[in-house]
């Protein structure tokens, strides 16, 4: 592959949709990280990017390999057909078999599937070509699709999500492939340990692109100082307006003052009749013009606050009754003992929460983590041993399962919590940003991170929270917003949390104390328990 000495070049001006108006910019070589919350467009530019869509106005300008991340297969697809050579592997085995003879055998890939193995072996995966996609677990799938990616020698990477659905060393092979490619590389992602790795950011909001120089760390460091500056907009037009009102009562204080000591004059027949009517009626016009030009001028305030106000939105904040939830530091939370997995590890696994304790539960994909998970609530049946949870406890796994079909957010708080009403229920979905007629919200309409908002709503700001809380890779759909509204209130409750999650800053963030660490390769002993730093 050639160092990187391409551009990729994008210009348009106009509405390609709701999402995203117009962009102006040249991505340089290196790596770009695309951020903004979900539905603002990020896919829309990958796919104007990598010539999927055209633009309503402007133009598209590229040049070079292009490498695009599949996000699905299609039912029945095998690695061949997903690194797009199946006719040639089946030209290639027909030979080797003696069953075709080819009219130019010089085409004839013979390496081919020795280089289909090698792209297999960069993600930590082998398997036969011809195995179907399916066959894999969802985080071996996005990795067959990176190898994909990579198997047309790109000189440009467009990657959506690439770190969805990947264990840490899934993640550590996509950092360590960005870092060592030569080329041009733009990555929509919500991973803040990979934008680390960015030279710039590009943030995508209300239809506007934005642009950044420096990584993550960067971006944040510039967001938060221009939230600063907006803050203080706000509090120097606030200051304006009340000012300006009390300079109106202090005026009208005057006029009234100036008009009963004009009365007074009049009633003691001290001054002439026609000199006290030409001052009355100076008085009126003075007191008229002053009027109309303060309330000129309130109204120019109040506008400089409406424009501060809307360039200054403040955090929401995702609230529940903490103190219903808290677990007493002796109180057994969870047990369990020699448990034995359908699936997954082969170890027996052992381990107890006491209290208000963080737990991680770790391990690569396919180690048992989710089937362990849903020994705990009762879906999936194990083996052998015991696994018991002694108090209140909610489940939420990545997806946020649990809304029906046609069910708004209102009626499905509703039916989690049959002994609230409406009112109780439109309280709950405020605290969690879902105000007003919001309740009235398909929840099927929901972008990924309203919808895990939605279903954290569900699950803990119910009239009786629950003490423990059980964490399926509950930020692999989130924004960057709503992942920090999410550690959040995760940070904030005080019952018991047992998780999954490949996302080391998100752990930390939650103050995870304990890892429970799962070895699908180990036959013996038992899954060992590990304090963190």
């Amino acid at each position: 592959m050639p160092l990187a000495c391409r551009n990729v070049s994008l210009s348009w001006s106009g509405r390609t949709n709701a999402a995203l108006a117009e962009f102006t910019h040249t991505f340089p070589p290196g790596l770009t990280g695309l951020v903004g919350a979900n539905g603002s467009g990020k896919s829309t530019l990958l796919a104007l990017l990598a010539g999927r869509h055209a633009p309503s106005a402007g133009v598209v300008l590229r040049e070079g390999r292009i490498g695009v991340l599949r996000q699905s297969f299609s039912e029945g697809e095998t690695i061949a057909q997903a690194f797009g050579v199946a006719r040639d592997l089946q030209v290639l085995r027909g030979v080797l078999a003696g069953d075709l003879l080819p009219d130019d055998m010089g085409a004839v890939r013979w390496d081919l599937e020795e280089q289909i193995a090698e792209s297999l072996k960069t993600q930590g995966l082998a398997g036969d070509p011809s195995t179907p996609v399916a066959r894999f677990s969802g985080g071996e799938q996005l990795r067959i699709a990176l190898a994909a990616c990579l198997f047309s020698d790109p000189e440009i990477l467009l990657l959506d999500e690439p770190t969805n659905n990947l264990d840490i060393a899934g993640r550590a092979a996509v950092s360590a492939m960005l870092a060592g490619f030569p080329g041009i590389s733009v990555v929509a992602s919500h991973d803040r340990a990979l934008l680390e790795q960015a030279g710039a950011i590009v943030e995508l909001s209300e239809g506007r692109g934005q642009v950044f120089g420096g990584n993550y760390s960067a971006f944040r460091a510039a967001q938060e100082a221009a939230e600063a500056r907006a803050q203080a907009e706000v509090k120097r037009a606030e200051a304006g307006v009340a000012a300006q009102k009390q300079a109106q009562v202090a005026a009208q204080a005057r006029q009234a003052r100036a008009a009963r000591a004009g009365r007074a004059e009049r009633a003691s027949g001290s001054q002439p009749k026609i000199l006290m009517d030409a001052r009355k009626e100076r008085a009126s016009a003075n007191a008229k013009g002053t009027s109309r030009q303060m309330a000129r001028r309130q109204e120019a305030l109040e506008g400089k606050l409406t424009e501060a106000r809307a360039q200054f939105q403040p955090a929401r904040d995702l609230r529940f009754d903490a103190d219903a939830a808290a677990v007493p530091a002796g109180r057994r939370v969870l047990e369990v003992q020699g448990l034995a997995l359908p699936h997954g590890t082969a170890q027996a696994v052992d381990f107890a929460i006491t209290g208000p304790e963080r737990v991680a539960l770790s391990g690569p994909n396919g180690a048992g983590k989710t089937t362990l998970l849903n020994c705990l609530i009762g879906a999936v049946q194990h083996l052998k041993g015991v696994a018991q949870v002694f108090v209140p406890f909610a489940f939420l796994d990545q997806h946020a399962a649990g809304f029906m079909p046609g069910e708004t957010l209102l009626s499905a708080f509703r039916r989690f919590h049959p002994t609230a009403d409406d009112h109780a229920g439109h309280a709950a979905l405020a605290r969690f940003g879902f105000r007003a007629e919001q309740g009235a919200r398909l929840a099927e309409d929901l972008s990924g991170g309203e919808r895990m908002r939605a279903a954290l709503c569900l699950v803990i700001a119910g009239p009786t929270p629950p003490q423990l809380l059980i964490l399926d890779e509950p930020t692999n759909h989130l924004d960057l917003e709503v992942l920090e509204e999410v550690e959040a209130a995760l940070g904030a409750f005080q019952g018991a949390i047992l998780v999954v999650s490949h996302d080391k800053n998100f752990l930390q963030a939650i103050g995870i104390e304990r890892e429970i660490r799962l070895h699908p390769s180990q036959r013996k002993g038992s899954a060992n328990s590990m304090e963190l730093p």
